[in-house]
């Protein structure tokens, strides 16, 4: 890796007016679309993530491996910012689900102004067409999307995949000095091992969550989603979840960014990933979609486990595997309209996936049922 010095405090030169107006407009746009939103998903992209990349094979706990990850993202910058609302337009239809996609190119300003770069990243991102030059020109400074973590942070709802880098990214790159003052201590000894940008997520207003599809996914992996063999990555998981049954219904409104929803894709050039827009869209889709199936099956075992006159049957009178039902013996409508409520989905809230053992982090304990 080698440091990277931007010129008199940004990456380029300064931007001009109309420049400044169109950056302030898009964030203005995405601001109110949080707003709206029932869940937002987001995805960073960025320079590096361990200094050496092997340095997270020395911690020797957890918390030194957390650590390591928030020092890191602080020396490492945040040059894409992914944004994805969803919301449903009816409660007449709870499986019509209308999702709006933001993309931010991202520079840093102020005291980031020297961050380190790690070659193999680059090289990653340019092989997936990231434009350097486009960042160069049109990156926005990282103070000025201060508005859209706050909004975030607001948001009840937010979903990452794999995402303990996008948490600490963001938190790190883009928090108001409001917002860090904000920031409490956490729950004693249950938040001893959280490094101060991930407590960011956890001290926030009401009844906030934040989930993690990837660690959902692992969950159900040899249940739910009926043995899946492909890997946990976001595009084969999206993959193998269109391939089976589902009732969800996508639409993508319009935007400056000129995605095409994975269900209409026709070529290639319709999956543009590791463009932190497009992946946060797919987060969203794969987090509907696990979410569907994994209440669809608790609520298909619960209509099997009853006899005709109504009454439980015993434990052991149900003899089929978990995961096996079909979706088309299920009814899951009754329990969508308050879905981030259901018990199914409430377990997964405010864990992430991890890789150091032992595979995720809660991040706050549950509350008793």
């Amino acid at each position: 890796s080698f440091e990277f010095l931007s010129h008199s405090g940004r990456c380029a030169m300064p931007p001009t007016k109309g420049q400044q107006a169109k950056a302030a407009a898009k964030i203005e746009e995405c601001l109110e679309d949080i707003k709206k939103a029932e869940f937002v998903a987001i995805d960073t992209e960025f320079t590096g993530i361990f200094d050496p990349p092997t340095r997270s094979c020395n911690a020797r706990s957890l918390e030194e491996f957390l650590e390591m990850a928030a020092d890191s993202a602080s020396q490492f910058s945040t040059i894409q910012l992914g944004v994805c609302t969803a919301r449903r337009e009816s409660d007449e239809d709870p499986f019509a689900w209308t999702l709006t996609a933001h993309n931010f190119m991202t520079c840093p300003d102020g005291q980031a102004r020297v961050f380190k770069v790690d070659v193999a990243s680059l090289t990653f991102l340019r092989q997936h067409d990231f434009d350097f030059n486009e960042w160069l020109d049109t990156g926005i400074p990282h103070s000025k999307l201060a508005p859209i973590f706050h909004a975030l942070r607001k948001s009840k709802v937010v979903v990452v995949h794999h995402g303990l880098f996008d948490l600490l990214q963001t938190a790190t790159h883009f928090i108001s000095a409001k917002d860090a003052a904000q920031a409490g201590s956490g729950d004693g000894e249950a938040y001893a091992v959280l490094p101060e940008p991930l407590r960011l997520w956890v001290d926030r207003p009401g009844t906030s969550m934040v989930f993690d599809t990837r660690h959902v996914a692992q969950e159900g992996r040899y249940t739910v989603l009926e043995a899946l063999d492909r890997s946990l990555s976001p595009d084969p998981l999206l993959a193998h979840l269109l391939s089976k049954p589902y009732k969800s219904k996508f639409k993508l409104k319009p935007g400056e960014e000129e995605y095409v929803l994975p269900t209409d894709a026709k070529n290639d050039e319709d999956y543009p990933s590791h463009e932190a827009g497009y992946d946060a869209l797919v987060t969203g889709l794969i987090f509907i979609l696990l979410m569907e199936r994994f209440m669809g099956h608790r609520d298909a075992r619960r209509k099997l486990k009853r006899t005709a006159d109504g009454e439980p049957k015993g434990p052991d009178e149900d003899k089929r595997p978990e995961g096996s039902l079909p979706l088309a013996e299920v009814d899951c409508q009754t329990a969508l309209p308050n879905w981030v409520q259901h018990k199914v989905c409430q377990r997964f809230a405010d864990t992430i996936a991890l890789n150091f053992a032992p595979g995720c982090l809660a991040m706050k304990p549950k509350k008793s049922s």
